[in-house]
């Protein structure tokens, strides 16, 4: 089997990402007043991006291999590794995190029936939900395509994005609150739901790298519109006041999927990159 290549491009931007995602979670941006406000769009592509680059690996090596139950056997690979991932954290991370979460305070069973909620489709330590999503978005969207048709899975994947959005940076909006109590112990843009568009995103680009690239030029272009359209949405955000959480934005979707478009297309080299 053909291996895909390692691309340092790839890693020098999860360096990047992994800074952005760092100031989301330890910067208390919405205490910065609308210097804060307006950090949060931008640093929120970093999460669809992350997304995108272990999909498109993924299905990259995925459309090399021929046989169907190798391709089952190499889904189940990368799942094993990313529960490995996630079993090493929270066992490095288990003292903060059952002081923190407190799960038996209200007794055993019902301590365990959150954690394995947590587990599936939240997070247990903290921001641990990214790996469950991935681990659930690859099975789900390795299966559905196997089922049916890209354009069916996208047209899903849409569907459920818009719920994540509206429970996210509209959810404060009247027709949403009323969501609050049926999801006080599930947050959809901090689940598995999250993932799934990216996922797709990632299959879409690894069978077509060309797809959403309109030129170097052109392309940075479509960049620069998608993001003063991305911060005029986080405007209308805060003139309706809106936001219940600040992670997803309608306009992340066509910015993402130029920048990643673009992303394929920029070749950076650095032998420290991995």
């Amino acid at each position: 089997m053909e291996r895909v290549k390692q691309n340092d491009t790839f890693d020098i931007m999860k360096a990047i990402m992994a800074l952005m995602i760092t100031v989301i979670h330890i910067v208390a941006l919405n205490k910065l007043g609308i210097l804060g406000i307006f950090m949060f769009p931008i640093l929120r592509t970093a999460v669809p991006l992350f997304f995108m680059i272990s999909s498109y690996l993924f299905f990259s090596r995925i459309n090399l291999i021929k046989s169907y139950e190798e391709q089952k056997n190499y889904l189940h690979k990368a799942i094993k590794r990313n529960l490995q991932l996630y079993l090493l954290w929270f066992i490095i991370l288990s003292p903060i995190t059952f002081y923190i979460r407190d799960y038996f305070k209200n007794g055993l069973l019902n301590g365990v029936s959150i954690l394995i909620w947590n587990f599936i489709a939240g997070s247990t330590f903290i921001a641990s939900w990214y790996i469950m999503a991935l681990v659930i978005g690859l099975i789900t969207v390795f299966y559905l395509t196997k089922k049916f048709n890209n354009k069916s899975v996208i047209i899903l994947s849409i569907l459920i994005y818009i719920f994540c959005v509206l429970t996210s940076n509209y959810g404060n909006l009247p027709v949403m609150q009323m969501t609050h109590g049926l999801l006080s112990y599930w947050t959809p843009y901090n689940s598995f739901t999250a993932g799934i568009i990216w996922i797709v995103a990632g299959k879409i680009f690894a069978e077509n790298e060309n797809i959403f690239y309109f030129g170097a030029t052109k392309q940075k272009i479509i960049i620069v519109i998608m993001i003063v359209l991305l911060y005029l949405e986080q405007i209308l955000i805060v003139y309706l006041n809106s936001s219940y959480a600040t992670d997803f934005y309608f306009m992340l979707v066509p910015l993402c999927l130029a920048l990643f478009a673009l992303l394929l297309k920029t070749n950076l080299k650095n032998s420290r990159a991995k």
